[in-house]
C-alpha cells in the first residue's frame, strides 16, 4: 500500500514577509500548497492550472518573473481568484 504524504500547513505568515514571491511559490500560494514543504513541485490541478496563467502573463508583461506578493495578489482578484483570507 502507497502512503500518499500530507501536505503541510502553509506558513502565511513567513510568506507574508517575503519581498517577492516566484511564479512557482506564487502559484502554490494562490493554490493552498507550500512549495517549501515539499522536496518537488507541486502537481495539483489548481495549482498547474494558476501556473499556466501566471507563465502567460509574464510572457505578456502584465507581472514579473519575481514579483512582490502585493501585485500577485491585485493579479490574482483581477483574474477572479478567490483568494485565502490569510493571504490577504
Amino acid at each position: 500500500m502507497t502512503r500518499t504524504p500530507r501536505q503541510a500547513p502553509v506558513d502565511y505568515v513567513f510568506w507574508g514577509r517575503l519581498d517577492e514571491w516566484t511564479p512557482t511559490e506564487s502559484a502554490a500560494l494562490l493554490a493552498g500548497l507550500d512549495t517549501k514543504a515539499a522536496n518537488h513541485e507541486p502537481t495539483s490541478k489548481d495549482y498547474v492550472q494558476i501556473r499556466e496563467l501566471i507563465e502567460r502573463a509574464i510572457r505578456m508583461g502584465d507581472i514579473l518573473n519575481h514579483t512582490r506578493p502585493g501585485t500577485i495578489l491585485e493579479w490574482a482578484r483581477h483574474k477572479g481568484f478567490g483568494i485565502s483570507k490569510a493571504l490577504q
